[in-house]
């Protein structure tokens, strides 16, 4: 049996009751009624370093002034004071018909630190630049920052009003399927993109919105583009068309006209070899060497259809090019026995200056000499004597009349 409880007993358990404000791991102290701080325990020390006093000083003017709002209401006030990076709560708790109050603290840092990290991270859709809202399962509008405010004006209704009645079925159905659905909407000019997604075991849905009129109206200037440069094409392509056709008249203009020239060029040139066999015929000097001139220029006309003939064919890669060393003392004598009528007419004499190499093809020379006298006839030429000089480099040459 247990002995019945004696004075020693209620002395030793009114003395473990007294331990408990000093092995209390939190701040305890007590301030009286001139908030003077009579004590506190030793886990107020960080505490009373964070205000700068120690048992027996005033109390700092913001605990006073809560000291004697708790006095003056009967209820408990609470401070925040500050101690490096560590936050006390101080909690003053006024004891009624005492004239003291006991002041309970405890270490707020980390709870502070989640508070104000959740109330930064609670600032990000009102701080976002693009629409922001939340629906429930009900259509209702929930939240809206101020961005979403023209589509809330588009939807004709406000925060605690429906979404438009349209939309329902797709919000419905992103519910059910717990899957993002995309709606546009219009208001005046502008063009709004909306992405519904619902929240998994939650009856809401964060609706995040975003202003594509610029982007839009790009996608329409790209189609008309796009058009655009269909249609060039369609004309580049009908254009192509016409100039083959034109090139095509072309070659076989060419190609009829050479041979419309070969025929009669031929009974020229026959005629004139003719003349020149036969042996019978006594022709004076003079006569044969004009007769000679006419077979030449039968013969350099010829070529000259042949070559445009050629050229026709250049273009459509149906030739290749064979270069080949040429005898340009034949060239040019033959060229100035062609141009000796015309120099005579106009009291000229010929004459060719220097040596001239074998590299130069032999249309070069009589094309150059022919058309001198076709835009002039020597009309240039101001003295009775034309000098034709030559400067032979590697893969060119130079003509001096």
């Amino acid at each position: 049996m247990s002995r019945p409880p004696n004075k020693e007993d209620d002395i030793d358990h009114l003395r473990a009751l007294a331990r408990f404000p000093e092995e209390n791991p939190n701040p305890v102290m007590r301030i009286d009624s001139s908030y003077r701080l009579v004590y506190a325990n030793s886990a107020s020390k960080f505490a009373l370093t964070g205000m700068n006093i120690e048992v027996g000083d005033i109390v700092p003017e913001d605990i006073w002034f809560a000291a004697e709002d708790a006095w003056g209401s009967g209820d408990p006030q609470t401070v925040i004071i500050r101690w490096g990076n560590v936050l006390y709560s101080l909690t003053l708790h006024p004891i009624r018909g005492r004239d003291y109050l006991n002041v309970f603290g405890q270490d707020v840092t980390r709870q502070r630190q989640i508070e104000d990290r959740i109330y930064h991270l609670a600032r990000f859709p009102d701080e976002n630049p693009n629409p922001i809202l939340r629906i429930n399962r009900n259509m209702i509008v929930l939240y809206a920052n101020e961005p979403a405010r023209p589509i809330l004006s588009a939807w004709k209704t406000q925060i605690g009003g429906k979404i438009p009645d349209k939309i329902h079925p797709k919000v419905n159905s992103g519910f059910r399927a717990e899957r993002t659905c995309y709606v546009e909407v219009t208001y005046g000019a502008q063009i709004y993109a909306l992405q519904i997604s619902p929240v998994r075991d939650s009856d809401y849905a964060n609706i995040y919105g975003r202003n594509i009129t610029r982007l839009n109206s790009a996608e329409q200037e790209l189609v008309v583009a796009n058009e655009r440069l269909i249609q060039y094409n369609q004309d580049l392509e009908d254009k192509n068309e016409l100039l083959e056709n034109a090139n095509r008249l072309k070659d076989e203009f060419l190609a009829n006209t050479s041979h419309e020239l070969r025929t009669p060029l031929n009974g020229i040139i026959g005629i004139a070899e003719s003349l020149l066999d036969r042996k019978e015929d006594h022709f004076s000097r003079s006569i044969r060497e004009d007769i000679s001139m006419i077979v030449a220029s039968g013969q350099r006309l010829a070529r000259l259809v042949n070559e445009i003939l050629d050229f026709s064919q250049l273009q459509h890669s149906d030739i290749v090019l064979s270069l080949r060393a040429v005898d340009l003392h034949t060239a040019i004598r033959l060229v100035f026995l062609l141009s000796r009528p015309i120099a005579q007419k106009k009291d000229l004499t010929l004459q060719v200056l220097g040596p001239v190499g074998d590299i130069v093809s032999e249309w070069v020379i009589k094309g150059a000499f022919i058309t001198n006298m076709d835009q002039g006839g020597f009309d240039w030429a101001t003295d009775e004597t034309v000098e034709l000089s030559m400067t032979v480099a590697m893969d060119y040459c130079v003509l001096n009349f």
